[in-house]
Formats: structure tokens, sequence, C-alpha cells
């Protein structure tokens, strides 16, 4: 009876030890937005793109709120297979509207955000970023 106890124990032991972590790398091209999600040991478990939500095929639909949208419906969907409850998020662009739209789906599926840290490369000569292409 006592060893039926133990491993009863020793298994809720473990099921409140497994930790429920992930990174989320945020990343912005002219066009498209990259949301990758990653492990704790920097495994990709999912890349999720504005093109690959099909969302549609102009420049102004992928850049929309409502790519963002969808990207985060196929987000959650990873969350919730995965039993994702907090993450950890990388930044490599400047923060912009999209990126506060992602904070609140986040926050309205309870999805704990531990903190934010900010990767933005800057040229070291300080070369000019490409200008935007005029129509």
């Amino acid at each position: 009876m006592k060893l039926y106890k133990k491993s009863r124990f020793r298994f809720i032991w473990l099921r409140k030890k497994r930790n429920y972590l992930a990174f989320l790398i945020f990343k912005q091209v002219h066009s498209n937005f990259f949301i990758t999600l990653v492990d704790k040991k920097f495994r990709v478990i999912t890349c999720i793109t504005s093109g690959n939500s099909k969302v549609g095929d102009s420049i102004r639909q992928k850049c929309s709120p409502y790519a963002m949208e969808k990207i985060c419906l196929n987000l959650y969907q990873f969350l919730k297979l995965y039993r994702i409850r907090a993450l950890n998020i990388y930044l490599h662009t400047r923060p912009i509207g999209a990126f506060f739209l992602l904070m609140q789906q986040l926050f309205i599926r309870r999805i704990r955000v531990l903190w934010i840290h900010e990767q933005i490369h800057v040229p070291h000569n300080g070369i000019r970023p490409r200008n935007i292409r005029r129509k």
C-alpha cells in the first residue's frame, strides 16, 4: 500500500514540475510578418507567416491587422496543442502596431508574457536602411 502512494505522489510531483514555457520570435520584413515558436532548447515548433496563413497575395493584405489576427489564430492552435501557457518574446523589429495586436490577442487567450527582449540590428558604420519603394 505504501508503494502505491509513493508512486502516486511521484506522478503528481512530476506533473507539477513540468514547465509550459516557450519562446516567440517576432520579425517583420517590409511585406511579411514572421512569427517563430521555439521550445526551451530553441528547437523550432512552427514558423507562421502572413503568406502561409492564406491572407492574400498583395503586400497591403499581408501587412494588414487582419493578417495579424489570422496569424494569431494559427499560433493559438500550436500553443493549445503543446500546452504552452507562458511566452518569452524576442523582437527583431521596432515595436509596431502588429506587435501590439499580437500582445492583445495573447492577453485575450490568457497566455502570459514573462519578458520581452528587443534585438534590433543596428549597422555599426551608420549605413542607412533602404527606402520605401515608390509606385
